[in-house]
């Protein structure tokens, strides 16, 4: 069961709910997140995503914290920054990319990830 909002509007919201077979166990999950475009230069999107697994008679949740920051600081110059964290593995990983578009059809991407 999945409901969005509009998506063209300044604030936005999505909600999913997914039940069924995993691996032979079973799966719930639950997503939310929410998205602000601050201007038509600056995006921050949110999201939450809970699952609760059980395989073969044990049963964990693990959740994973999401945050996204989109900038168009010209026409031809583009940032994206990405955050996550994994509470059942305790993981975090950042990805940040740049992208220049110094002629058309021809993109340079300077990308960064780190994983801790």
């Amino acid at each position: 069961m999945t409901y969005q909002s509009s998506a063209g509007r300044k604030v936005s919201a999505r909600t999913t709910l997914t039940v069924g077979d995993y691996y032979g166990g079973e799966k719930t999950s639950v997503n939310v997140g929410a998205v602000w475009r601050a201007s038509p230069q600056l995006l921050f999107d949110l999201s939450l995503n809970r699952n609760d697994i059980t395989l073969a008679g044990q049963s964990f949740t693990a959740d994973v914290y999401g945050g996204r920051i989109r900038t168009a600081l010209s026409t031809r110059f583009f940032t994206n920054a990405f955050f996550q964290y994994n509470s059942a593995a305790d993981q975090s990983v950042v990805n940040v990319r740049l992208d220049y578009i110094h002629s058309p059809l021809s993109d340079l991407f300077v990308a960064y990830t780190e994983r801790r």
